[in-house]
């Protein structure tokens, strides 16, 4: 308006002092009708000859409140047709409710003032469309460089003047424009709104906060929330060019997002496949030495097999949501392979029958840095989760030869860790000596010792109501001490006597044969550690 009256030169009378000369013209309208503001939207001038009002101010007065309503800013009016000056009371008004009035002499046609109007809003809108493309010609080709996500944040702050911040979806900075005090504490304060609303920020993606005028965009991949791209501007610098440049960075952050998002399934698919390849012991050993050394996996040097396991899985039946499920197994392996790769071991990861397995180079790696390695993944995956995990480690190999004596290791590493929970992860060589002898038998084997010793127990405990097994438990437990299996059992000594000369003559056997004491212990255990090899 402050140009449209002074410095448009077209000899326009300004009545009613300076007061709403900042406001911004968008459109201009001719009428006569007593309320034409119907036809009128925000933003606009209206020029009028006043002949509603020349004889009836009152109408006049009116008209400055549908005026008031529309949001218009200003009133022109054309003297020398119908009236000769606008009344008093009107100017009074005008000032009152905010809204400029000017008088148009009779030499000054209407359409020179509407053809500047026009001329000043459609130059404007270039300037605005010439400013927005060389805006998104600048950002994209950061992209198509390959360049930081930090500087494309840091040139969209300095295009827009504004404070710009790029957040993962738990608010942590990934971008400021700069690691100044000034940022940090817009960053937190962008964050704070934002979670203060629970990221319900509207269509328009736009919150006020005391003189501000808070930006948020919201990046996601496959439906899911991934960033949140938000800047902070004085209310008075609303502009188009903000909430353009922003929907722009908004959809190449999610280009960006996907790309590498495919980038990552596309590698983990290949290591995935090639550690399938491994643990099957598909393919010559020359190929498959070859393939794993462009992984930087050199079987030269020593390795070990983990296997991790998750109580959520075990606990729940499988998800019909083959979404959230592909989604949780992706966070397991992402949350895996981040703290393996934080550790500076080589390795391959994989989930199989929802078991993560891992091939992980070991030769620069002492037992108790692996022990603490494999903790901080079992602490890191509950967190993640919030669900108890069991991780089972191999024995330290090499080659290509012990495949799956290895795999028979970890197995046998993660079952013991799974009823030891307090222990967690499980190295094993770590496994009781007694233990290590199952490692590699023969799972029939493993199940006819079973079903000659543990079965009969089990079955006559059931029919009598007795509890020999228990007995035999808690006797092996104990170091076969007679006197520490009756206080776990809560039974008098010669109770006891009489349950082990009844299992004594159920099973045949002499429980003062070590060789017989051994087959009964490793029969247990079977039970505990191998439950696949055992009948149903």
């Amino acid at each position: 308006m402050r140009e449209l009256v002074h410095e448009a030169g077209l000899g326009l009378v300004l009545l009613t002092g300076e007061m709403g000369l900042d406001k911004a013209v968008e459109g201009i309208h001719l009428s006569d009708l007593e309320d034409p503001t119907p036809w009128m939207t925000t933003g606009m001038v209206l020029v009028t000859t006043g002949a509603t009002f020349a004889e009836a101010p009152e109408i006049g007065l009116r008209l400055l409140d549908h005026l008031k309503d529309r949001d218009a800013v200003a009133l022109g009016v054309g003297v020398g047709h119908y009236v000769d000056r606008v009344p008093d009371s009107m100017i009074s008004k005008a000032q009152a409710l905010r809204i400029p009035i000017f008088e148009s002499p009779i030499e000054v046609p209407f359409r020179t003032i509407v053809k500047y109007v026009y001329n000043a809003l459609a130059s404007s809108d270039m300037h605005s469309l010439k400013r927005s493309l060389a805006m998104q010609t600048q950002l994209l080709d950061y992209l198509i460089e390959g360049r930081d996500v930090a500087d494309l944040i840091a040139s969209l702050s300095s295009i827009l003047r504004i404070p710009t911040v790029l957040f993962d979806a738990r608010g942590t900075v990934l971008a400021p424009a700069d690691g100044d005090a000034h940022t940090q504490e817009v960053a937190g304060r962008l964050w704070a709104e934002y979670t203060r609303v629970n990221g319900f920020v509207g269509p328009v993606g736009v919150l006020e906060s005391a003189h501000h005028r808070l930006y948020y965009r919201k990046v996601q991949l496959y439906g899911a929330v991934e960033r949140v791209l938000a800047a902070a501007a004085p209310q008075a610098s609303a502009s188009e060019l903000i909430d353009t440049s922003l929907s722009f960075v908004q959809r190449l952050l999610a280009l960006d997002l996907l790309r590498s998002h495919e980038q990552l399934l596309a590698r983990r698919r290949t290591r995935s496949l090639l550690l399938e390849d491994f643990l099957a012991e598909r393919g010559t050993s020359g190929e498959l030495l070859r393939r794993l050394l462009e992984q930087d996996i050199d079987l030269k040097l020593t390795w070990r097999l983990f296997y991790v396991d998750f109580d959520l899985w075990r606990e729940e039946e499988t998800s019909s949501d083959e979404q959230g499920a592909f989604a949780r197994e992706t966070a397991l392996l992402d949350a895996t392979d981040k703290c393996l790769g934080a550790s500076s071991l080589n390795f391959l990861s994989l989930m199989q029958d929802k078991t993560v397995v891992v091939l992980a180079v070991v030769d620069f790696v002492s037992d108790g840095e692996l022990r603490s390695i494999l903790t901080g993944l079992r602490r890191d995956l509950e967190a993640l989760t919030g669900s108890g995990v069991a991780i089972g480690c191999s024995a330290p190999t090499a080659g290509l030869a012990r495949v799956r004596r290895a795999i028979d290791q970890a197995v046998e590493a993660l079952q013991h860790a799974r009823t030891v929970p307090e222990e967690g992860a499980r190295l094993f060589e770590d496994l009781p000596r007694a233990l290590l002898l199952l490692n590699g038998q023969d799972p029939q084997a493993m199940a006819l010792l079973y079903d000659r010793l543990i079965v009969p127990l089990a079955e006559h405990d059931a029919a009598h109501r007795t509890f020999l097994l228990p007995t035999l438990r808690a006797l092996c437990t104990n170091r076969l001490s007679a006197h520490k299996a009756a206080e776990a059992l809560s039974i008098h000594r010669n109770t006891l006597h009489k349950r082990l000369r009844r299992i004594e003559a159920i099973l045949d056997v002499d429980l003062d044969s070590m060789d017989d004491v051994l087959e009964l212990y490793v029969a247990l255990r079977i039970g505990e550690l191998h439950p696949e090899s055992t009948p149903a």
